[in-house]
């Protein structure tokens, strides 16, 4: 990733941003689990920059647990996802007394929702939706970085790049697991025999089918992490018929876990296998080795930003993608990590 310009490359619409006395930010980020997690390098960023500065997130329910603990952010701020939930989060938003505002969605939700802030300095990108709404508008992310293509956390962090804030290397995902969670999955391993003993964490649900490997793919590479490398696999997901079969013979199905257990217990895995969806880059975040099944999404644009060791396995769709593969990906990891 490139360093920042030397000086901002933004479109304003009033003054620049006096960053100087930004005291109290908030970046919306609705939608998603990977871009929830993608996001944090801008967090990271952000405290770099101004080591006091508090940052709050506003998330949707579903992805408040993913930052809830984060030792960067100061609060999540839950927008419920009716109409009359967003309009009655406006008062708290408000009542914060925001410097600024990042609007890391682009949606025309995010985009009401930060200029309903109040925040004198708002940030988003020219080409959004409703792009009035915010007074400090970034050209693009290619016009920040001088290249087409990037990452989705590079895109993200054009957004305070573009308008002066340092943005420099070594600026990965980052998550924390709430001690209730990591409680409770203690106890999960412990009644399973797996307690100081390794495992395999599979994910194998996507949201949709072309980005999903096939349950008994999933089931075989159980039974060969037990047999290769003497690690219990772990099958994971919402679905439980789904995960039940995944696991197979040889492996453990814990279906329905919240998405607070779910970072608990990649954050404990030895390996983690699994599709292009949000569990994927959670692993990343914890800097577990990662194997990454890939159909048809842009592996250039969604692949894990870790640095921990990481592989991509990837056909046109992911139930073409061979169990050969996918082993000689998980061996490499493996080999890596313990180096």
């Amino acid at each position: 990733m490139a360093a920042r310009p030397e000086s901002p490359v933004v479109s304003f619409a009033g003054r620049p941003p006096a960053l100087d006395r930004t005291a109290r930010v908030l970046l919306v980020r609705l939608r998603s689990i990977g871009d929830t997690v993608l996001m944090t390098p801008t967090i990271t960023a952000l405290k770099r920059w101004k080591p006091d500065v508090d940052i709050d997130v506003a998330l949707e329910p579903f992805c408040a647990p993913l930052l809830e603990s984060h030792p960067d952010v100061r609060k999540v701020i839950v927008i419920g996802r009716s109409t009359g939930e967003r309009v009655r989060s406006v008062p708290a938003l408000r009542s914060a007394r925001y410097d600024m505002t990042v609007n890391l969605s682009g949606g025309p939700t995010a985009s009401l929702l930060a200029r309903a802030s109040g925040a004198p300095v708002r940030v988003g990108f020219a080409g959004y939706q409703f792009p009035w709404l915010a007074n400090c508008r970034v050209t693009s992310s290619s016009h920040v970085w001088g290249r087409t293509a990037m990452h989705t956390v590079e895109h993200q962090l054009a957004l305070v790049a573009g308008i002066g804030v340092p943005v420099d290397g070594g600026l990965h995902t980052s998550l924390q697991a709430h001690p209730d969670a990591v409680a409770s999955i203690d106890r999960r391993l412990a009644d399973a025999g797996l307690e100081n003993r390794p495992f395999a964490v599979m994910h194998v649900e996507a949201s949709f089918e072309s980005k999903r490997w096939p349950a008994a793919q999933f089931a075989a590479l159980a039974t060969r992490l037990r047999e290769r490398h003497r690690m219990t696999a772990i099958a994971i997901g919402l679905n439980a018929e789904l995960v039940g079969e995944a696991a197979g013979a040889d492996g453990l199905a814990m279906a329905g876990l919240s998405l607070a257990e779910t970072m608990a217990l990649i954050e404990r895995a030895s390996l983690f296998v699994g599709n292009d969806s949000g569990p994927a880059h959670i692993a990343a975040a914890f800097e577990r080795p990662i194997v990454v099944i890939f159909g048809p999404s842009n592996v250039d644009l969604w692949r894990p930003w870790t640095p921990g060791p990481w592989r991509v396995v990837r056909a046109e769709t992911a139930s073409r993608v061979s169990a050969a593969d996918v082993d000689a990906a998980v061996d490499a990891v493996l080999e890596e990590g313990t180096a």
